[in-house]
């Protein structure tokens, strides 16, 4: 025997009987529609057990009840922000109107009281609005003034100071 001898014989599987994979490889699978060595085949058969095919529909139905249980859900939220926003409104319109009605009250009041009416009272108003204006814009002016006269006197007092420091 060489090194390179072709004719070595291993026998370590040929007493064990065929495995399951390899009496799998031999079977010839056949799809429906196809045809075979004898003609065409047979058409599918109805499927022998019906409980996937439930299990798909009880799923299916199962998710289509949670989608509608979660839309009319969503939909009753947004009713209930809706009724929150109009009760919110609604609060606050009636804030405004007792506002009104206490102002309304306030105006007749003072017209009912004294000899004076509410038209009176308002153009004295405003006069001594005017009055107070006017003595505001003579105070402005004579600030004004004030500032004109300390700006005059710094400069006097920056040239005295130049004329001191050349003499000095």
């Amino acid at each position: 025997m060489s090194e390179h001898d072709p004719d070595i014989d291993f026998d370590f599987f040929e007493d064990e009987p065929a495995t399951e994979e390899t009496s799998r490889t031999q079977r010839i699978i056949r799809r429906p529609g196809t045809r075979g060595p004898d003609g065409p085949s047979r058409p599918p058969r109805a499927p022998q057990n019906l409980t996937p095919l439930l299990r798909l529909v009880g799923l299916i139905a199962f998710a289509i009840l949670i989608i509608v249980l979660l839309v009319f859900w969503i939909q009753s939220c947004q009713a209930s922000g809706k009724t929150k926003t109009y009760k919110s409104y609604m609060t606050k319109i009636a804030d405004v109107g007792s506002t009104r009605d206490l102002l309304a009250k306030t105006v007749g009041e003072i017209e009912a009281s004294g000899d004076v009416t509410l038209a009176s009272r308002v153009d004295a108003l405003t006069r001594s609005k005017r009055e107070v204006e006017d003595r505001l814009a003579r105070v402005f002016d004579n600030f004004n003034a004030l500032d004109g006269l300390r700006k005059d006197i710094g400069g006097i007092f920056s040239t005295i100071r130049n004329s001191l420091n050349r003499i000095g």
